[in-house]
């Protein structure tokens, strides 16, 4: 069939998977390409106001597209007076409003004003500016906004050196909330109806998770805290029933790790802990019971906290195990993981590991801890690999702390590898040598973090 031929609803589909750069580029193409491409390019391009928009109003008069989101970036409060006025001429109906740089007065300034335009919104993003207000204004200290139709909220905030501020934003509709009060803010959010949230991102210091979100939680299923503290709520978490997402990184990983090995969640897919400080407050994880807590378990990743093996680990769906900067004492242990695809794992934990009736192994990402890699490469890692057949490629990496060597004389015969991938490593040219004798190998040499460098087949 013509492409050209393809009914209107149709070529609006297959143009709405193209990113939003190709997707303007698509509709210069021809007139019914323009046509077909406009609906998407009004909804998700975002015009961007600036100050300098004051002196040009007759260009947001003359455009021909109806944008239905916008960003501004206004410093001059008298200009924000100006130029929403001609926007709502122009673009009468606003999907996605984006505020950056402003004070909490004068955001609730510019609602107050523009109310009647604002609450079209589904999305509503706001960065509040970074330095005190030079005109405060004393009270209301707290605002109340009101949004009907507003589906997703990002809200960045600062601090305030003097009395503290809060903002109640009732919206029933809510799907999404990213907040991020990583400041030592004192804008303090409040979302009373949160029976609808699905999707929570949050960067907390100090306040409190369950004082923003004062609503019903049930049913959230993807759930994304960064906390610097451990100011937690063990409610706040055990009421999540269907998590499907679960990714925390933390500072103090003792409290939070106890909460959530006494969760019941069987729709949880996804779980992700992070301490981004192991040298303190790593905390205890039990392997058998994050099993048993999970039963649906496919992604399991672990960083930074000690493991204790305390019984038979099974799991009939994980599919992605990666555990790094983790210390587990017992001395060998072993894990029932018939449909692990991907494992990644330091030296200390893969020479304990023992997997049974793991036949869809493909993906083997080791970290090693050592400077001198011989050993562990020799005893470790290729008898693993030699024992899992169905491997397709491996990784091999340096430790953040030290550069690893690889040395010539390492017996690294060829294990029926499409890929080989080595990172951070210090190789020699007569290493590499001995993997051009490999048959269709293909390897990707990662020489720092910003440069690396593939070579398939031969050297």
């Amino acid at each position: 069939m013509d492409f050209e031929s393809l009914p209107m609803e149709l070529l609006e589909e297959i143009l709405a998977y193209l990113c939003f750069e190709s997707l303007k580029a698509a509709s210069l193409v021809c007139r019914r390409w323009y046509q077909a491409s406009e609906k998407l390019i009004i909804r998700y391009g975002q015009l961007l106001i600036t100050d300098a928009a004051a002196k040009r109003l007759d260009e947001i008069r003359n455009f021909e597209r109806s944008y239905q989101a916008l960003h501004y970036i206004v410093n001059d409060w008298s200009n924000l007076q100006v130029i929403p006025a001609e926007c709502i001429r122009r673009f009468p109906k606003i999907q996605n409003l984006q505020l950056d740089r402003y004070f909490i007065e004068e955001i609730y300034k510019f609602y107050n004003t523009y109310r009647f335009w604002i609450e079209q919104c589904e999305s509503f993003k706001v960065m509040l500016a970074m330095n005190q207000s030079s005109s405060p204004i004393a009270n209301p200290e707290n605002y109340e906004l009101s949004f009907p139709n507003l589906k997703t909220l990002q809200w960045q905030g600062t601090s305030y050196e003097r009395s503290q501020r809060s903002v109640t934003i009732t919206a029933p509709n809510l799907e999404s909330v990213c907040i991020d009060a990583m400041l030592n803010w004192s804008v303090d959010v409040r979302i009373p109806s949160c029976d609808r949230i699905k999707f929570i991102r949050c960067w907390l210091r100090q306040e409190p998770i369950y004082s923003m979100l004062v609503g019903n939680i049930f049913n959230v299923e993807t759930l994304i805290m960064y906390i610097d503290d451990g100011n937690f709520s063990k409610r706040f978490l055990l009421s999540m029933q269907q998590l499907r997402y679960l990714k925390l990184q933390l500072k103090n990983a003792i409290n939070i790790l106890q909460y959530v090995q006494m969760m019941q969640c069987d729709n949880l897919k996804v779980l992700s802990i992070t301490n981004k400080v192991p040298d303190t407050g790593r905390g205890t994880l039990y392997m058998a019971t994050i099993f048993n807590c999970f039963r649906n378990l496919e992604t399991l990743e672990l960083g930074g906290i000690d493991l204790i093996v305390n019984g038979a680990i099974q799991d009939t769906r994980l599919k992605f195990l990666k555990l790094y900067d983790v210390s587990c004492p017992s001395k060998v242990f072993s894990m029932n993981i018939p449909h692990l695809e991907v494992l990644s794992v330091p030296e200390n934990i893969l020479c304990k590991l023992k997997l049974d009736e793991c036949k869809q192994l493909k993906e083997l990402y080791v970290v090693l801890e050592s400077s001198n890699s011989k050993e562990t490469l020799e005893r470790t890692v290729i008898p693993f690999v030699m024992g899992h057949n169905n491997l397709k490629k491996l990784s091999i990496s340096s430790s953040k702390h030290q550069i690893s060597s690889i040395e010539d004389n390492v017996d690294f015969k060829d294990l029926g590898l499409e890929h080989l991938e080595l990172r951070y490593l210090d190789v020699s040219i007569v290493f590499l040598q001995k993997l051009a004798k490999w048959e269709l190998l293909k390897v990707s040499i990662y020489l720092n973090y910003n440069h690396y460098l593939i070579i398939p087949f031969s050297f």
